[in-house]
């Protein structure tokens, strides 16, 4: 039992990490479109 609630926590930071890496990817990405956009 105590081993699953371990592997819980664990999958619940990944899953978070990887949101937060996601968002971050996401606002490097539009940052750059609105520099294209902004030069033109």
């Amino acid at each position: 039992m105590r081993k699953k609630i371990i592997t819980i926590i664990f999958l619940l930071i990944a899953l978070s990490l990887l949101t937060i890496g996601l968002i971050q990817g996401q606002v490097s990405l539009i940052d750059t479109l609105y520099e294209q956009m902004a030069n033109l």
